[in-house]
């Protein structure tokens, strides 16, 4: 069924795939096999317990045919999964890109050879194709305008490579709904786009010439105040800290103005470090949030600057930017009542049935009763044996009281941790013996093991 054929939706919660035959920028992964496994894990953890205000769409760019869809579908017979063609008003170039690398356009002729807009120049760009940048716009930008015209309030994003290794103990909408929350997420991942100060550049020079399109959310008060800028740790920003709590107390917005536009002028790797990041395979959000004027100033502002295809900054960095310069903490919840998983892989050639793990993991939930131990040892017998992930062991409170050991999994620079120091596993920096882990470059492991409180082994 597509978009032409009249597709409008009558529930709430759209969860959304990007659904392809064989990955275009990892050669050698099977996605199929990858979406099949993911869907055999959603089915009986969520979707069997709210098809009534769920669709699953799966989107893909008109490679399945009706038997290739007949096959994906088959075990899910009576349930609301349904494969959605990608609009081309989706799933191209802007414009501007468009036409500088149209070798015929006047436009063309006039960018130097130099030029990060053509498409030679785009970092990395013999391995991270224009289709895998094509989905970060997607998932930055657009999925917001199809889901509005499609009729959803929500969406979700399951990944290939996502698999609920629990049930969902709840509703998605009716629970964020009662807690005020606009989006959710699983995991974090701290990223920055790459070696040196160049995204931070461009979040600074965004926040300082654009005053106009943030300002108003962060100094209505002083709950709202960016926490864009909470893991910075020059002099500057403790003396920040201090007016905003002044202008607090004393009501006075213009200290709060002032303490914001100083925060933002000394934004920068160096001082704040790697960004907290969604680790956003994995989201669930309300779709209104995303079509707010400031909200789409900002996401229109970086489409413009066209970094998502010259510099392939991720959608990851662009979830978090919005989330900490227009939500307040709130309203962004890290929901942990689930086991989730999303292990990226390489090949492995001494094994090619067993791919090597190399980013992301394994998180158990709070209503999760599986032994954890047994959890970690199930999870790493499926991979090849040389990676040393980040071994998270932590107690949680219970949902219905008590308390549950539980452990976590990850690789790369994935974590779980809660934006503030009022959950466990609590921000890095809310112990004050990790301030110099925020340094400017991403820590090496070591670094990063103590400074998030990993363990080498289980």
């Amino acid at each position: 069924m597509d978009v032409e054929a009249g597709l409008v939706a009558t529930k709430s919660l759209a969860i959304v795939y990007l659904a392809q035959k064989r990955h275009q920028s990892y050669v050698g992964r099977d996605s199929m096999q990858l979406l099949n496994r993911s869907l055999a894990s959603l089915v009986p953890n969520y979707l069997w317990q709210h098809a009534d205000d769920t669709d699953v769409l799966l989107l893909h760019e008109t490679e399945f045919d009706e038997p290739s869809q007949a096959k994906v579908l088959e075990p899910y017979v009576g349930l609301p999964i349904k494969f959605v063609p990608i609009p081309s008003k989706y799933w191209s170039l802007p414009p501007w890109l468009a036409s500088a690398n149209n070798n015929a356009s006047a436009h063309h002729k006039k960018l130097p050879p130099h030029s990060r807009f053509l498409m030679p120049n785009w970092k990395q760009i013999s391995h991270y194709t224009v289709g895998y940048r094509h989905m970060i716009r997607f998932f930055t930008l657009l999925l917001w305008d199809f889901m509005r015209e499609l009729g959803y309030t929500y969406v979700m994003r399951m990944d290939e490579e996502s698999r609920l290794g629990s049930r969902v103990p709840f509703h998605f909408p009716s629970r964020m709904r009662r807690e005020g929350v606009e989006y959710a997420y699983r995991q974090v991942s701290y990223e920055s786009g790459g070696a040196g100060e160049h995204f931070h550049d461009f979040m600074r020079e965004y926040l300082l010439s654009n005053e106009n399109a943030w300002l108003e959310a962060a100094t209505a008060s002083a709950a709202s105040t960016l926490w864009l800028f909470d893991s910075c740790k020059a002099p500057i920003m403790a003396r920040q800290a201090q007016l905003t709590h002044d202008g607090a107390h004393d009501g006075s917005r213009a200290a709060l103005v002032n303490a914001s536009l100083a925060l933002a002028a000394n934004f920068s790797r160096l001082r704040c470090g790697e960004m907290y990041g969604v680790y956003n395979n994995f989201f669930v959000t309300r779709v209104g949030f995303w079509h707010r004027p400031d909200v789409q100033h900002f996401l229109r502002h970086v489409d413009r600057q066209s970094f998502i295809y010259t510099h392939r900054w991720n959608d990851i960095l662009w979830h978090s930017a919005t989330l900490q310069t227009f939500l307040p903490r709130a309203q962004a919840r890290l929901y942990d009542d689930f086991t989730y998983e999303h292990a990226s892989t390489r090949d492995n050639p001494a094994s090619p049935l067993q791919g090597c793990w190399y980013y992301g993991g394994i998180s158990q939930g709070r209503t999760d009763a599986s032994d954890a131990l047994e959890l970690a040892s199930s999870f790493r017998a499926r991979f090849c044996p040389d990676v040393e992930p980040c071994v998270q062991r932590y107690v949680a409170a219970k949902p219905d009281g008590g308390a549950v050991s539980l452990v976590s999994l990850t690789a790369g620079s994935v974590v779980v941790e809660h934006p503030d120091c009022s959950s466990v596993p609590a921000w890095y920096l809310c112990d004050p013996g990790n301030a110099d882990a925020a340094t400017a470059h991403h820590p090496g492991k070591k670094v990063f093991f103590r400074a998030h409180q990993c363990a080498e082994q289980v």
